[in-house]
């Protein structure tokens, strides 16, 4: 998340921003609910502007940003909510998956989907898995020593461009709220070039 995020900043502002993920794992709290872990994160800060990441899984994508209000309290916060998984985002860069893969030069097909379609895919994971594997191309010894769950971590790194997104009403709702956020904020804000 944190390159996607990075990369909207840039696109959204000239001033330059310090981002940080807080992992919830090194924390060494029970906090379950989304509340308990925003408050967790808000003990590291002091933060101007937190954004708190939640799939929609379903729920409406309504629902999941009233919840996510909720659980910011008095913070000022950017919802990032991705209509199925994060993973969704990043099937729309078939170099980076590539890359990756280990074969950023590869020609065997991936199978990914146009952008337009990356929000209905019922298990985008799944198939960024696939394509991971795929774009790696080995048999034998070589596949199996391959780790596509590592090299998923890798993907996001790898994409330099993030516009082609802009496809997708939830991405859009992503920029839309970082503006108004910073807006808030006092941070002059910029808007994408049609």
């Amino acid at each position: 998340m944190l390159p996607l995020l990075r990369w909207v900043l840039r696109e959204t502002t000239d001033r330059p921003m310090d981002l940080r993920f807080i992992d919830r794992s090194l924390l060494q709290t029970r906090a379950r609910t989304l509340a308990e872990k925003v408050e967790v994160a808000v003990r590291f800060g002091p933060w101007d502007l937190l954004f708190i990441h939640r799939d929609s899984d379903g729920q409406p994508v309504e629902w999941r940003s009233a919840e996510i209000g909720v659980a910011a309290g008095p913070q000022t916060y950017v919802p990032v909510i991705p209509v199925r998984m994060t993973e969704a985002w990043l099937l729309h860069s078939e170099p980076a998956i590539r890359a990756a893969a280990g074969r950023p030069s590869g020609a065997e097909p991936l199978g990914l989907p146009p952008v337009r379609r990356l929000e209905a895919l019922p298990d985008p994971k799944e198939m960024l898995r696939e394509a991971l594997v795929a774009a790696h191309g080995a048999t034998g010894r070589r596949a199996r020593q391959f780790d596509p769950a590592a090299a998923i971590h890798r993907v996001a790194d790898l994409i330099e461009d993030w516009r082609p997104l802009r496809e997708l009403p939830a991405f859009r709702r992503l920029e839309t709220d970082t503006r108004v956020a910073l807006t808030r904020l006092g941070v002059s804000v910029r808007f994408p070039a049609n």
